[in-house]
């Protein structure tokens, strides 16, 4: 189990990457829930680092996708 500190900057991660995609018009609520529940879970069993694979993951891949 990750410190409770690593949780809470995971969670707080988590929850700005949400309120980011719902403000910047790239996804519906329902999509930010679909992003934030694997994030929320990944972040309770691995803490704060897990967090930056998904990141990358959705900041390169919407990315890309307006790039191309």
């Amino acid at each position: 189990m990750p410190a409770p500190a690593s949780v809470m900057l995971g969670l707080a991660l988590s929850a700005v990457g949400a309120g980011l995609v719902l403000r910047r018009g790239e996804g519906t609520r329902a999509a930010a829930l679909a992003g934030l529940v694997p994030a929320v879970l990944a972040s309770v069993v691995f803490g704060a680092p897990a967090i930056a694979p998904l990141a990358l993951f959705v900041l390169g891949s919407g990315g890309l996708t307006r790039w191309g």
